[in-house]
């Protein structure tokens, strides 16, 4: 590298989301699958008569923003139980 010169080092890393029944679940992983840090944000089910259930898609979208990260991602997994 010459004088002068700024070399950027990027990380690759991926960025998974679980939708559960009461809340939406982060991790983040490096290139190795180490995992680097974890979220979980909780959002509401309503239950408007007997057997029903229902959730605000509005509130997955908010809660997967509160755990999402800056990072250089290469990859986004998503799972919903």
């Amino acid at each position: 590298m010459m004088m002068g010169e700024v070399q950027t080092i990027m990380s690759a890393f991926f960025l998974t989301f679980d939708f559960g029944t009461e809340s939406l679940r982060g991790a983040l992983f490096n290139e190795k699958g180490d995992m680097l840090n974890t979220a979980s944000h909780t959002y509401q089910t309503l239950f408007p008569r007997p057997g029903w259930s229902e959730q605000i898609p509005d509130e997955w979208w908010e809660a997967g923003m509160q755990s999402h990260t800056t990072a250089q991602l290469i990859g986004v997994s998503t799972s919903g139980t």
